[in-house]
């Protein structure tokens, strides 16, 4: 009861705050996250926590490199990301989920390869997906072997990364038209 207790009250701090602040990011590894009681006291003084309650969610928060996936306003997995580098920026705004694609094939020079893309915008240029690769098999492209390194800096063209069996548990909980919330 205490772990669910501690989630609850993270989630829906979380919520009302509006910032990735309120969870620190050392306390991204879920199980910090669920051991923990004492994060965020006094936040839901004279708040109805059932205002905050809601369908599934994701959060992304660019200024931490963080995400969060929400149940009926609970934050139920954290993960870290890599959003997009400075010259090409992960957009801002409240998004949904337009799109689901087991593999997807960017259009740029590089044919990049990303795995479990989950479109966010109406155009599907930007999305949520695996780490991206080169060739046929992401395990032999080094360039995918050099991106697991990247996650938690900001270093795509835009997009959302997530580490490859991250990005899996991702695409089977998510679904078209869940909302995606993103901001610094």
């Amino acid at each position: 009861m205490t772990s669910m207790s501690a989630t609850l009250t993270i989630g829906i701090a979380f919520l009302v705050t509006g910032h990735a602040a309120a969870i620190l990011p050392e306390q991204f590894d879920q199980q910090v996250m669920e051991e923990s009681t004492t994060i965020i006291t006094g936040v839901l003084q004279g708040i109805d926590p059932a205002a905050y309650t809601g369908a599934k969610a994701i959060r992304i928060y660019l200024g931490n490199q963080a995400a969060f996936l929400t149940e009926s306003g609970v934050v139920v997995k954290t993960y870290r990301i890599s959003s997009g580098a400075p010259a090409t920026p992960t957009p801002q705004g409240e998004f949904q989920i337009y799109k689901m694609q087991e593999l997807r094939v960017s259009s740029q020079a590089v044919p990049y390869r990303m795995p479990n893309y989950m479109a966010f915008t109406k155009n599907r240029a930007f999305g949520l997906h695996g780490l991206p690769y080169l060739g046929n098999s992401a395990e032999k492209s080094a360039y995918w072997n050099e991106a697991q390194d990247h996650i938690g800096t900001p270093v795509s063209h835009g997009c959302v990364r997530f580490l490859p069996e991250e990005a899996v548990e991702i695409y089977e909980w998510a679904e078209i038209g869940v909302p995606v919330y993103i901001q610094i």
